[in-house]
């Protein structure tokens, strides 16, 4: 099997969580041709990023891009040597040495095209390939980022282009909830989630997976998954097979609101949207309905209640 993971910056944070994920790794490339995306370790982009701003007012830029890839190049180079050191033959590429092509402007970038041939070449010689996420080179042959949530959306391409049989992106969470469970503990984990539903919790602020991403797995039917790497529980499935879910996410907007977005698995009934309407209507600035999609904008001091409120009432019966 060609098997690709992607490993964020809280799985990589320090030497011990390396050694962690390279274990897993070894594990997983029993008979398997593995390829690894990985993140800047921990808060690394944010540092980085700190620092430009403190010497310059052009971010982002050519040069801010320059600086940014450095963090996810010490995470593929600190991975493959930990593979190493436990007997698994592993090397770390950057996005010039594959390369990924990508288009667009500094810290914006889209990726273009693929060039698979080293990997292949690598995958040859028996080796695990460790490979920066968020980064790719332009015509120009400069380093381009691909903006928050890059290495999701490089995983997810990557994943396309070599045509694997799993794409197992791993994050803090383990899985796909109904809500985000560090805020509403309540939340359910599904097993698995059809790519629309899945889309349409990310393009409304769910974390878990970077809206571009999700694009890219729909559009060329990667099999996705969402795991942790902290514990061992399987995850959730995302594919064009698997049940549509009901979800409710949160993100924050100007002028100190918040739009609250319930994606229905179906249309929903009259009693259910008019139990909503009862918990928003005193709260709400503006409510909007359309395509399976309810979007209430919500002063920020109330809007937490009000999402655990939300939640009740879809997953009251449940």
């Amino acid at each position: 099997m060609k098997i690709v993971q992607k490993y964020g910056g809280s799985s990589l944070a320090n030497a011990e969580r390396v050694r962690r994920v390279a274990n897993r790794i070894k594990t997983d490339a029993e008979n398997n041709q593995m390829l690894v995306v990985v993140s800047a370790q921990g808060k690394t982009t944010d540092a980085l990023t700190t620092l430009y701003r403190e010497l310059s007012n052009t971010f982002p830029s050519r040069e801010s891009d320059a600086l940014l890839i450095a963090g996810e190049q010490a995470s593929a180079a600190l991975l493959a040597a930990a593979l190493r050191e436990i007997g698994c033959d592993a090397i770390s590429l950057n996005g010039m040495q594959i390369p990924v092509q990508v288009y667009g402007e500094s810290g914006d970038g889209r990726i273009g095209r693929i060039d698979i041939a080293r990997i292949r070449k690598e995958w040859n010689q028996g080796r695990i390939v460790v490979i920066t996420g968020f980064q790719g080179i332009n015509e120009a042959g400069d380093f381009i980022t691909l903006g928050r949530g890059g290495s999701d959306t490089s995983a997810i391409a990557l994943a396309a282009a070599v045509k694997a049989d799993r794409c197992m992106i791993f994050t803090d969470v383990d899985g796909v909830y109904s809500a985000d469970p560090r805020k509403i503990p309540s939340a359910v984990r599904f097993n698995s989630i059809h790519e629309d539903t899945m889309l349409n919790l990310a393009l409304h602020g769910a974390k878990v997976l970077h809206p571009r991403a999700a694009a890219l797995a729909k559009q060329y039917g990667v099999p996705t998954e969402i795991l942790t790497s902290f514990s061992v529980y399987e995850g959730t499935v995302i594919s064009s097979d698997a049940p549509r879910q009901t979800g409710v996410t949160m993100c924050n907007k100007a002028d100190q609101l918040s739009m609250i977005t319930i994606v229905f698995k179906d249309h929903p009934s009259g009693d259910l949207l008019a139990v909503i309407w009862d918990t928003l209507c005193n709260s709400c600035f503006s409510l909007r309905f359309g395509a399976d999609i309810l979007q209430a904008l919500i002063p920020n001091e109330i809007a937490e209640d009000l999402l655990q409120q939300i939640h009740g009432v879809l997953y009251s019966k449940k």
